[in-house]
């Protein structure tokens, strides 16, 4: 073994693990690469497994996807013909990673295979928040495949360890630690609220857990983002955040710190859906992670996804703001274009699927500013184009994508008076979107909602749906779930109303069905019912009517308002 060879290499990698914490995340890879150089040269066994456990997860984290897989299917050879005790922490963490890059790619068996690899090869040195960043990944992977069941059971499963841990620790009090989470709750209590109440006297800003600490109310902020308690997920997830930012600068802190921002402009984006006035938040994250991407020469198409989704905010803020002055207006205008021309210019020069899907979102998002402008020619020939990035390229649910284009596109046709047109494209996107719920057992109604919440691609049978009976009871929920779930109603009945077809009363009586929910009341009673059906005679009487009755207005321009709305 050369030892000033290997004290070379320990320098390299200790300036990597330096610039790493400094958020320096190119010139760390460049540290780690040049390290890795040296790989196959007289290195210790440690030294080598160190080196390509550090290029493996930088490159990951910056997901550039094919270096990642490179990188750890060579270090997948070297740790498996390897039965050294003293390298089996490094097996945990390799294994973990390859779990990470498979989850991204989309290959979940392989995904799986590897983080189960990992959890094989730990043991009781094995560091609590490795295995929790594990679960993690593991629930990460279900939720990949809308096994939303199996992913809250897994970090129900997780959350019973991390709090257990810590009363080991004697930062948890008692009462807390004792609470039994389980999959099924009574409707009279929720034992997540109740837990939420503890954890605000729980735990000292000076505890020496900082990041068990926020590895737990990471965990809890998942839960809730499954149950689509969005309020309650940013609420735990910037409590974690916090945490994080106390934790002194340390090479694995700042991947738990981009992993907080990521949680955070998810989740705020997906609650905006329901708050517009939390978009400001949603759009001050993606920045961060924007910033953070460009500086260290991340993934293009990762960066241009991030242009599309702060494309997508400031369409939405341009929407909920109104028109404003002159100035506000050319600045929103400015704002909302440069988004989608910078995911453009980085695309344009990649020619792969995922560089057509995101193409295909850049599209529709232009197009979707260009016919609140009224440019409905120039926007026709944006959303087939996003079509035609897309078509045969989507697997399984995704292709809902397409529905949600077509939908646009009629929308656009009828505001060029081109009515049956229109009626031919919604009945096909109705088909497609049925088809497609069928096939993957989707809820055809929660199939409408926007791309960024969770319930668009929920199993229809899913025991943990927001809006259910006993899932509203149990999160004392009586507005939120069934006042969206009413509009999207609305929305479904208004296409069919156009299409002429009865179906149309059907969702017009569920539409009413989830107001009442909406205000706590119950409908059981002969009573009740029988409001409901005079509300729903009166209602579907005045849609019916809507047009006929506006006699001064061509048919265009009704039709055309009647859209509008949806």
């Amino acid at each position: 073994m050369d030892i000033a060879n290997e004290d070379h290499i320990n320098t390299i990698l200790q300036n990597g693990n330096i610039n790493c914490a400094k958020g320096k995340f190119n010139i760390a890879l460049n540290n780690y690469e040049e390290a890795y150089r040296s790989i196959n040269g007289s290195l210790s066994i440690n030294q080598k497994c160190e080196i390509s456990y550090r290029v493996i997860k930088i490159t990951n984290h910056l997901n550039r996807l094919e270096e990642a897989t490179r990188y750890f299917n060579e270090a997948e050879k070297l740790i498996d013909r390897l039965n050294d005790q003293s390298i089996k922490h490094f097996k945990v963490k390799i294994y973990a990673e390859g779990g990470k890059i498979f989850l991204k790619k989309k290959e979940y068996k392989k995904a799986m295979g590897f983080l189960n690899k990992a959890i094989d090869y730990s043991d009781l040195e094995t560091s609590n928040t490795v295995l929790t960043r594990i679960q993690s990944e593991l629930a990460n992977i279900y939720i990949a495949q809308n096994d939303c069941e199996n992913a809250e059971r897994v970090l129900l499963k997780s959350l019973e360890v991390q709090m257990k841990n810590l009363k080991e620790y004697g930062d948890i009090s008692k009462d807390l630690s004792d609470l039994k989470f389980t999959i099924s709750r009574s409707p009279e209590d929720n034992e997540l609220d109740v837990l939420e109440a503890h954890l605000k006297n729980s735990f000292s800003t000076l505890s020496s857990k900082k990041l068990e600490i926020a590895l737990l109310y990471n965990t809890i902020g998942s839960i809730f983002y499954l149950h689509c308690r969005y309020d309650k997920a940013v609420n735990f997830y910037e409590k974690s955040k916090n945490y994080i930012d106390k934790l002194e600068s340390a090479n694995e802190c700042n991947w738990d710190k981009l992993g907080s921002l990521e949680y955070l402009s998810k989740a705020y984006f997906a609650y905006a859906e329901s708050d517009p006035m939390k978009l400001d938040k949603a759009e001050s994250y993606y920045t961060s992670r924007i910033k953070i991407m460009l500086e260290a020469k991340a993934d293009e198409i990762l960066i241009a996804r991030l242009y599309n989704l702060q494309g997508e905010i400031a369409l939405k803020k341009m929407l909920k703001t109104g028109n404003g002055s002159l100035k506000e207006r050319e600045y929103r205008d400015y704002s909302y274009s440069s988004f989608y021309h910078k995911a453009e210019k980085l695309l344009s020069r990649l020619d792969n699927i995922d560089a057509s899907i995101e193409m295909s979102n850049t599209n529709f998002g232009i197009a979707m500013y260009r016919l609140e402008k009224n440019k409905v020619k120039s926007a026709m020939t944006l959303l087939k184009m996003s079509i035609n990035f897309i078509e045969g390229k989507l697997k399984g649910n995704g292709e809902l994508l397409i529905a949600d284009i077509k939908d646009k596109i009629a929308e656009a046709l009828v505001k060029q008076d081109k009515m049956e047109e229109a009626k031919k494209l919604w009945r096909e996107a109705i088909k497609l979107r049925e088809n497609i719920c069928k096939e993957h057992d989707l809820d055809f109604t929660r199939s409408y909602y926007n791309k960024q919440r969770i319930e668009k691609y929920r199993r229809r049978f899913d025991k943990i749906l927001p809006g259910d009976t006993q899932e509203l009871r149990a999160f004392k929920i009586k507005d939120k779930p069934s006042e969206e779930m009413s509009k999207i109603c609305s929305k479904i009945a208004k296409i069919y109303k156009f299409l002429e077809d009865n179906e149309q009363y059907a969702f017009y009586q569920k539409k009413i069905e989830l107001e009442i929910k909406s205000t706590g009341k119950k409908s059981e009673t002969r009573e009740e019912n029988d409001g409901i059906n005079k509300q729903l005679t009166i209602e579907s009487r005045s849609n019916v009517n809507e047009i006929s009755n506006e006699p001064s207005r061509s048919k265009t321009q009704k039709n055309n308002s009647l859209l509008l709305t949806l």
